[in-house]
Parts: structure tokens; sequence; C-alpha cells
């Protein structure tokens, strides 16, 4: 089955990567093919490739696992075949297709080294791979024929969807032979020849029963042949597409971790803060509404304090002669009452002329110094209404208003 996009191809073969084929399968028209060093196809960057797999290099084969599902098909595979294969199981990896009506699971087994072999060498000319298949799986289907493909390389004979093998030129007829029908002779076969196998080679090919021959780039068989829905796909388990992000993630997890503590730490110090100023704020407000409520003692309603207070003063500005009396007041005995040891203003009002300063100081001594400085003052009355110690400090009350 054609895709209705174009798809790129990539043979890895007994050269590679010193020699490859590729060849660009088009929605429609006829299959291109090259070949080359992997460094020449600089064509398929940037480009999703089907990476075919030397048959020789990949065991395809069957098993049959009672109930096996999912994840246990994935675990049960290695020990389900163990008995079968000649290499230790730890040094293989395992893929395998869907479940046959007959409960049989079709399985490719490829050597871990020849698998990070291939990725490594993929990886570093920036080949991106769509999927990793057999190529005795991308043998064309014939209904009812077998098909074998003659190359270079060696054979590749598949006798349908799930069954396909590979193998040297020389074991050929012994193959045919052990694998021929019920019988005893071998079904129909659509024989494909690659156009660099040798003519004088083909003459010692064995008795075929032939029903149709062709003499083509082995890569434009393969891409023609390709169906993806009929395929066993490498990249699976330890080699899947997101293996590499589980194995990031378990390099790099203890400083993810470390980061999004810190990272919670500072979004907690933030709130804590932003608490903080907004309590304080709050309690300022609080104190701003105190000293206008004293300041204006018949104010009733506060909406925004400084706002309110802003417009009373206003409101003093244009109360003409008060006005200048109070910035005239004002002005001159400030700065007498900040600069005082310990001074702390807690009320002030205003009214008729007069001002009511409340406020703390450091001492009875500093008290004297302050009612002498103002008394100095010329055009300004003053007079102490009270004064107590209160925790350390002397807490008073001032008069002061102008002379008419």
């Amino acid at each position: 089955m054609k895709s209705t996009k174009k798809e790129h191809f990539l043979f890895l073969g007994s050269e590679a990567p010193e020699k490859v084929h590729w060849a660009e399968r088009p929605a429609y028209g006829a299959v291109v093919t090259g070949q080359g060093t992997l460094a020449e196809a600089l064509h398929l960057r940037g480009e999703k490739v089907v990476v075919l797999i030397a048959g020789q290099d990949v065991l395809l084969t069957e098993v049959n696992i009672p109930g096996g599902r999912g994840r246990l098909v994935k675990k049960s595979l290695p020990y389900a075949l163990e008995e079968n294969l000649t290499e230790d199981v730890d040094t293989l990896h395992f893929a395998h297709g869907p479940t046959g009506r007959t409960g049989a699971i079709p399985v490719a087994v490829a050597a871990k080294e020849r698998m990070e072999a291939w990725l490594e060498i993929l990886h570093e000319h920036g080949i991106e791979i769509k999927s990793m298949v057999p190529a005795t799986m991308a043998v064309p289907l014939t209904p009812e024929h077998w098909s074998l493909v003659v190359s270079g390389d060696g054979f590749m004979l598949r006798k349908d969807a799930w069954h396909a093998y590979a193998g040297d030129l020389d074991s050929l007829p012994l193959f045919l032979a052990g694998t021929s029908g019920e019988a005893g002779s071998t079904p129909p076969v659509s024989l494909y020849l690659d156009q660099d196998f040798p003519a004088d080679l083909q003459a010692d090919l064995p008795e075929i029963n032939a029903v149709a021959t062709r003499k083509e780039p082995l890569l434009q068989v393969l891409a023609e042949g390709y169906n993806e829905k009929a395929v066993i796909d490498l990249l699976q388990g330890d080699y899947g597409r997101h293996a590499g992000w589980r194995e990031m993630w378990q390099k790099w997890r203890v400083p993810a971790v470390a980061a999004a503590v810190l990272i919670v730490l500072n979004i907690t110090g933030f709130a804590i803060d932003y608490f903080c100023l907004k309590s304080e704020n709050q309690a300022l407000a609080k104190r701003i509404e105190t000293v206008y409520l004293k300041t204006f003692p018949t104010s009733r309603r506060i909406v925004n304090a400084r706002a309110q207070m802003e417009q009373k003063i206003v409101e003093l500005e244009g109360a003409g002669a008060a006005r200048d009396q109070f910035f005239e007041i004002y002005d001159r005995a400030a700065p007498l009452l900040i600069e005082a040891a310990g001074f702390s203003l807690t009320g002030l009002r205003f009214n008729n002329g007069r001002f009511d300063f409340d406020f703390e100081i450091e001492d009875l001594q500093a008290l004297e110094k302050l009612k002498n400085n103002l008394a100095g003052l010329s055009g300004i009355s003053m007079d102490i209404k009270n004064a107590e110690s209160v925790g350390g400090k002397v807490k008073t009350k001032i008069q002061i208003k102008g002379l008419q």
C-alpha cells in the first residue's frame, strides 16, 4: 500500500556507511533511487526516513504466548525464544508485530550491538528515523506466490506478510528445499534481481519456479513493496522513540527535582513577602486613618484617608488667612519639633489658627530644650498642656498658635 505522501527509504547493507542505497517513493509516479556513501545522502537530512536493515542482520520468527498482551509480551519474548537462540538473550533486542488469528506473535530479533551501531551512524549523519524495519519485510507480496530478491548481499525470500528469510546465495538451494510446499515442490516465485547483480552469476542460481522475473535497483523493489501495516518496527522497548527521554530523565531526575524544590521555595518566599507587605500596607492604611481622624475630628466617613486629607488641605489652602497662618506656623515650628531628640508624632490638629501637636519625646530634658527653642520663635505662643512619662519616654501635647 502506497502512502499518500512522499516517502524516503535508506538501505543499510554490509558495506554501510561507505555504501548505502536510498530511494524516494512519491505519492504518484516512479520510485527514484540512488547510492553512495551515507555522507553523500544530504537530501535525506530533515526528512523522516524509513531505514531498511539487511535481512541477514535480523532474525524473523514467531512465538505463542498464551494470554500475552502489551508489556507482558515484551517481557516474555526473550524467555519464550531463549531455547531457539544461540546467543545470550541479554545481548539481543526483541521487537514484535500484532498477534495473529492463531495466537502466533511475529518477532524480529537483532543484536543490541548492531542496533546501537546503526543508530549511532544515523545520528552522526543527521538522519531522522521514521521507522527501522528488516528489509525482508519490504520484499513485495504476491498472493499465492513467494517473492525472492537476489542481490550482491545475498537473497531475501518472503512467503507471506510475517514470514520472510535471508541468507547468502550458497544457502539458497538448501533453504528453498527446506521451505518447499506440501507436495515437495517450490511454490510459484516472483523473482527480483538487483540491477547490479552480475549476469554471469544468474546461471548459478538454483532452479526456481519463477513466474515473473524483473531486474531493477534493489531499493526500487523494496520501496515499491513496503507496506507500513505489514512490517515490524525495530524501534521498540529500549530503542523506542521515547527511550531517549527516559534515559535523560534518569540522568537529570535529581537536578530536576532539586530545581523544582527551589522554585517552590522561591514561590513560597514570594508569597510570604507578599502577605507580609500586604499586612504592613493594611496597618499603614489604618494608621493614616487614625492620624486623619485626629487631625480632622469632625470627619465621620473615611473612603480614602490620603485623598481626603489632601482634599482637606486644599480646603484649608482656600481659607485665605487661615491657610497663610497654617503654613506660617507649621513651617516655623515643624523643623524644631522634628529635630528634637526622640520626637515621634502621634497626633496633629489645626483649628481656628491653633495647632495641637501630640507626640513622644526622649525625656524631660529634651522636652525642656524643645520648649525653649519654640519660645524663641517670634509671632507665636506655645503652651505645654500635659506631659507624662510612659515606657521610658515622655508623652506630651503642645499647643501652638499665632499672635494677633
